[in-house]
């Protein structure tokens, strides 16, 4: 299922909307590291988010939850030319997070893994991602018999044991940003793979993603970028 590694491009001048541009033809990846993020972030954090970040007790969550909605903050509102502050989000009919913008359509969907997140940004089509880090010490099958397809589920338990855990983190991976791309959780009615578009990737030897989008006409050209530190 995987595409390979990527590289991404580093973009230093995250403030400047000139590093920004996005048209109709492509889908932008962010990578990003939730160790780095300003002193002064917590600042730009809505009322709910604020109180949210202030009941999060152990003190590394609480900074990963700090960094990914100041980096999602930061870099939505240089793609929109408008400071921090005056972005506004809703939610849209089955829960999934949303802005609110005049004219431009501007579709993103955020994922986070231990203390890396990945937001994927579109123009007038909807996009789910997911980003997981391949862990060893689960039930890979127990799991799959719950959630994955009996297509999928075959060719897991066809697996040699230590090669379970890849082949399980791309299913999931590509089940999570499908779900997501159309507002739904993983409990909820499956979407089908046929249903949307799904690409997936190898960031490094121990994270995966997947990108899904809504229009199967659209053959986007996807750009992989960070913030420069």
């Amino acid at each position: 299922m995987s595409t390979g590694k990527i590289v991404f491009e580093e973009i230093r001048q995250i403030d400047k909307i000139s590093a920004l541009l996005l048209d109709q033809k492509e889908l932008h990846v962010w990578k990003l590291n939730l160790t780095n993020f300003p002193d002064n972030a917590s600042g730009y954090l809505d009322t709910k988010e604020l109180q949210r970040y202030q009941r999060i007790i152990p003190e590394q969550q609480k900074n990963r939850f700090l960094a990914s909605r100041y980096w999602l903050r930061q870099i939505l509102s240089d793609y929109l030319n408008c400071p921090l502050h005056e972005l506004q989000f809703t939610s849209g009919e089955k829960g999934k997070p949303a802005l609110i913008t005049p004219g431009i359509k501007l579709e993103f969907n955020l994922t986070h893994t231990g203390d890396y997140a990945a937001l994927a940004i579109a123009i007038d089509t909807q996009v789910g991602i997911d980003i997981e880090s391949i862990r060893g010490k689960i039930n890979t099958v127990k799991i799959a018999r719950q959630l994955f397809s009996v297509n999928e589920i075959e060719q897991l338990e066809a697996l040699p044991t230590q090669q379970q855990s890849n082949y399980f983190f791309e299913c999931w991976t590509r089940m999570e940003a499908r779900q997501k791309c159309m507002g739904l959780g993983i409990f909820n009615e499956k979407v089908a793979d046929e249903q949307v578009v799904t690409k997936s990737w190898e960031l490094d030897e121990n994270l995966l993603l997947s990108v899904a989008w809504s229009d199967r006409e659209w053959q986007p050209l996807v750009r992989f970028l960070e913030p420069g530190v």
